[in-house]
């Protein structure tokens, strides 16, 4: 893979600071002038994943399923072996700047989000038969009777090659660098489906994460906003779309 850099800006709020020694907010103002928000231009890199990243792909997955019942070092493996799809992001440095010479190894090599696609129809290992397990569960906790029945059909039809997306990565880096790694997944489909038929995906499967607004007992609401919050906002995308 050709190693292509993304250049996004992230913002990081500064704490709220609250003073319990009875000093006015004038002082701290003058004292410490904290600023209200930091914009830091950070260039990426994506690169092929390979067994160096194979924790950081694993904590990525632990964020994503959180307690399911599914192996994580299994899904971890399969990622990695893919050698013709799947993208990592990692911070871009230069070689002969300073930050390359003063960072260890192991934050220069620090992966940011991967984005993937595995094959889910065949049960050819743990993962993919845990994803089947979850999937059904979770039709029937959260579906109808007609989803149920759409989702059990489908994964038992070997005739349909179904894929699960993964999209993770850390919260501060903004749903702008998404756009690009979804559209570097669409070539790579595009590239080896032919020669590989087991990629040319009839349905896509993805697990996006929600917050729903909590309400108290007069059913006034904690916080201001709107009732969905998405965890990742291009989500709520593949949400109108679907």
């Amino acid at each position: 893979m050709p190693k292509r850099k993304l250049s996004v800006a992230i913002k990081e709020e500064a704490q709220q600071v609250s003073w319990v020694g009875g000093a006015p907010e004038k002082y701290l103002e003058e004292k410490y002038l904290f600023p209200t928000q930091l914009r830091l231009n950070i260039k990426f890199s994506i690169h092929r994943p390979k067994v160096s990243d194979f924790h950081s792909i694993e904590g990525f997955l632990q964020r994503l399923f959180l307690n399911a019942p599914v192996n994580l070092s299994d899904m971890s493996s399969v990622l990695i072996d893919q050698s013709n799809i799947g993208t990592v992001i990692k911070q871009a440095f230069d070689p002969d700047s300073m930050e390359y010479i003063n960072y260890c190894d192991d934050f220069r090599n620090q992966a940011f989000g991967i984005s993937s696609i595995i094959n889910i129809t065949q049960k050819r290992n743990k993962c993919t038969e845990n994803i089947h397990d979850l999937m059904l569960d979770l039709s029937r906790i959260h579906g109808d009777n007609d989803t149920v029945q759409f989702v059990s059909k489908l994964l038992s039809d070997d005739k349909n090659q179904v894929g699960f997306l993964i999209n993770e990565r850390y919260l501060n880096i903004p749903p702008s660098i998404s756009g690009p790694l979804f559209r570097i997944i669409c070539e790579e489909l595009s590239n080896i489906k032919t020669e590989n038929p087991l990629y040319n995906f009839a349905y896509i499967f993805m697990m996006c994460k929600l917050y729903k607004v909590i309400k108290d007992e007069k059913g006034n609401r904690y916080v201001e906003g709107p009732q969905i919050l998405w965890r990742n906002a291009e989500d709520q995308f593949f949400d109108v779309v679907c």
